[in-house]
C-alpha cells in the first residue's frame, strides 16, 4: 500500500509542478526521505502523510484511496494501517484490512485517548447494525443504556447497537480496541 500512497503523492506533485526540494520545506521531511518514499522503498507514518497532504492541498482521504479491483491479495500488513477518522478528538480510527469496499462488516482499530478535560462527555448514541469488541490495551468504560461496564485486556463485548450506548476513557492512558462494524459504511453493496 505504501508503494501506491507514494504513486499518487509523486502524480499529485508533479502536477503541482512541486520539486522534491519545495514539498520538504513543506513538510520538514528530507527531499530524499520522500524520493524513497514515492517509489515504495520506504513506510511512513500518519503524521508525516497529514503534512504531505497539507503541503498538497489535498487531504489524508484522496492519499490512501486504493484501486481495490487491482488488488488481490488477503494480506493486511501493519505497516499499511492508515488512519480512516477520528471522532471527537477522543478517538482515532485506524484502517486494518484493505478492500474495505469489498466487506460487509468493519473491522478497524479504535485508540480511544485519555478525557483530558472535565469537559462533559459526548451523549451516547443508537443507530442501526451490530459491534464486536475485543480490548488490546487499557480500560475502556461501555455505558450501556445508563450502566456502566469496565473491560479489561482480553474482554470482549457484542450488542446491537441500536441500544443507546458509549464508549468511555475514564483513566490517563490509550485505550486500544479491535471493534467489527456491521454492516459496513464503506460498502456501497447490499449486505448479505
Amino acid at each position: 500500500m505504501s508503494e501506491k500512497i507514494g504513486m499518487i503523492v509523486n502524480q499529485l506533485r508533479k502536477e503541482k509542478n512541486m520539486t522534491l526540494k519545495s514539498l520538504g520545506e513543506k513538510t520538514s521531511l528530507s527531499a530524499g526521505f520522500l524520493s524513497q518514499f514515492e517509489r515504495g522503498k520506504t513506510t511512513i507514518a500518519v503524521d508525516s502523510l497529514m503534512q504531505i497532504a497539507e503541503a498538497l492541498e489535498t487531504n489524508l482521504n484522496y492519499l490512501i484511496r486504493q484501486d481495490n479491483s487491482s488488488d488481490n491479495s488477503f494480506i493486511h500488513r501493519s505497516y499499511e494501517n492508515a488512519m480512516m477518522y477520528t471522532e471527537n478528538d477522543r478517538q482515532i480510527n485506524m484502517k486494518i484490512t484493505h478492500r474495505l469496499n469489498d466487506l460487509h462488516f468493519l473491522p478497524k482499530l479504535a485508540i480511544i485517548l485519555p478525557n483530558a478535560s472535565d469537559d462533559e462527555p459526548e451523549e451516547p448514541l443508537r443507530h442501526g447494525g451490530h459491534e464486536f469488541i475485543y480490548v488490546l490495551e487499557g480500560v475502556l468504560t461501555i455505558d450501556m443504556e445508563g450502566s456502566l461496564h469496565d473491560l479489561f485486556p482480553g474482554d470482549t463485548a457484542y450488542y446491537e447497537s441500536c441500544r443507546l450506548h458509549m464508549w468511555r476513557n475514564r483513566t490517563n492512558k490509550i485505550i486500544k480496541i479491535l471493534t467489527v462494524h456491521f454492516p459496513n459504511i464503506f460498502n456501497t453493496g447490499t449486505p448479505i
